[in-house]
């Protein structure tokens, strides 16, 4: 609409518009998930009640050894 309208008005909303979604569009994809990166571990502590996921549990050794008998028997 920028390039396309010779009103005056409506040329600067549309090249106000096509900035603003560009801007949002590389704030969305790049910078918020890298902030959440960075920020994790503040997040974590700070959060009150939240379980959040730490990864997969240690297997306690007679899982291991059921598992390596298991196929160990194939």
């Amino acid at each position: 609409m920028w390039k396309i309208s010779t009103h005056g008005v409506l040329s600067q909303l549309g090249h106000l518009l096509g900035r603003g979604t560009v801007l949002s569009t590389i704030i969305v994809l790049f910078v918020i998930p890298g902030m959440l990166y960075i920020f994790d571990t503040l997040i974590r502590k700070t959060t009150v009640g939240a379980n959040f996921y730490e990864g997969k549990p240690e297997k306690k050794k007679s899982e291991k050894r059921e598992i390596k008998e298991v196929k160990e028997s194939y």
